[in-house]
């Protein structure tokens, strides 16, 4: 591996309107010919998407344009001599176009990183307290019972064998490579996603009416799923904040191909690969894009960090909504219980997540769910107040920490109730 450095302090560079310059694709992965068509003499307030808050280009940036015109972004000054090169400097340096050189960013076995200047101080600008406005969706069968989403391809289903869905209400098949469903447990039926939305409509829920999109639903405490891929749903994560547009400079370093929206939403999770800089888990912004209605991860940003962790390929997602919506979720408390959660989070445990998966088979993939009646006095809800305790002591694992910070919530809940059990 050679890595390319150039220090901007030593090595001052500067482009002119018109010139050739060398500049890295993150896209196609190489290093390709561009031209600079304008140049920022002052700061800029630039439009991205539709819907995304302007982005301010600082004095000095430089826009070029590549692969025939199809394609332009703006280079920060910080760049120069990094991602955007002199053609002789690149000549000397033997980094042409269609050398096998590597570029700048050094590559994992799953995400590349990207250094980009004043990252952090560009995801964490303007972050407003968020209000719960996300309506509620609760799914119900025809006998009232409430029913629980489902992916239909789970790790557990791709080693054991899943058998073949069919919808309750339609009677079409569930696709188990790629979809999900609700099931009611108490009946024991399962309806695939269209005729979900077809209920939903008929609870007064609509998905489809004007200016309502399903992406930006997504709110603190929702679980993001990633896959499914050939290993099925492989990785949970924690939303900790809205999903919204992307900021421009974010859209324009990812070079998500053409008609893809990009979103960012604040996240938490355990992973065996990264951590936080005072805590085991790991806090960052988290970027998608979504193409003709399809939602993938793209990247993340550590939070404090300017390194930018590109997902290479992209990685499908899901997205479980948890019910406490029209007011009934409280912000200030769940942020509480992630900050009371990360200051004892310990390292991700690989033996727990083997056990994990063993506990499911065993139980062949029903979960275990707590029910108020099993605990009906003080002593009872002390005794398990006592044993989550316990538990959270445990390395944890992706979707460990979901359910732990959950906990801890409804502990703070009924701390700041003055109903401590």
């Amino acid at each position: 591996l050679k890595l390319w450095s150039f220090v901007v302090g030593q090595v001052p560079m500067d482009f002119a309107v018109g010139e050739d310059v060398t500049v890295w694709s993150q896209t196609e992965g190489k290093w390709v010919n561009a031209t600079v068509l304008e140049k920022a003499n002052g700061n800029l307030t630039v439009q991205g998407a539709p819907g995304a808050p302007p982005s301010v280009v600082p004095a000095g940036s430089i826009l070029v344009s590549y692969h025939g015109g199809a394609l332009r972004k703006w280079m920060h000054p910080g760049t120069f001599g990094t991602y955007a090169l002199k053609v002789e400097t690149a000549q000397e340096s033997d980094i042409g176009t269609d050398s096998g050189h590597q570029p700048p960013p050094v590559f994992s076995s799953t995400k590349r990183a990207v250094r980009l200047p004043d990252a952090s101080v560009v995801a964490q600008a303007a972050i407003p307290e968020e209000g719960d406005v996300a309506p509620a969706a609760v799914l119900q069968c025809d006998k009232g019972h409430t029913m629980f989403a489902k992916v239909a391809r789970e790790m557990l289903n791709v080693v054991r064998g899943s058998r073949a869905n069919t919808c309750d209400s339609c009677g079409q098949s569930i696709d188990l490579r790629a979809d999900a469903f609700y099931r009611c447990r108490a009946c024991r039926i399962e309806y695939c996603m269209a005729c979900v939305h077809e209920r939903l409509e008929r609870q007064g829920v609509s998905s489809h009416g004007l200016g309502f999109d399903p992406l930006t639903e997504i709110m603190a405490g929702d679980i993001l799923l990633f896959g499914p891929d050939h290993w099925g749903i492989h990785h949970t994560v924690l939303s900790r904040g809205r999903m919204k547009p992307a900021q421009l400079d974010i859209v324009e370093l990812l070079e998500t191909p053409a008609g893809a929206e990009v979103f960012e939403c604040q996240t938490i999770e355990s992973t065996r690969g990264s951590k936080g800089e005072d805590t085991e888990w790991y806090p960052a912004t988290t970027y998608f894009q979504r193409i003709d209605g399809e939602t993938a991860v793209v990247a993340d940003l550590p939070t404090g960090d300017d390194t930018l962790q590109v997902a290479d390929p992209p990685v499908g997602l899901k997205v479980l909504l948890h019910p406490l919506r029209d007011g009934h979720f409280d912000n200030k408390a769940f942020k509480k219980a992630i900050d009371w959660g990360s200051k004892a989070a310990g390292r991700y445990g690989k033996r727990q997540a083997v056990k994990a998966w063993l506990a499911q088979a065993f139980n062949h993939g029903v979960p275990e769910i707590i029910k108020a009646e099993k605990f009906p006095d003080a002593q009872r809800r002390a005794n398990l107040l006592k044993d989550l305790h316990r538990r959270w002591e445990q390395r944890p694992i992706c979707a460990a920490l979901c359910i732990e910070v959950w906990q801890m919530y409804f502990e703070v809940k009924g701390q700041d109730a003055g109903q401590p059990d």
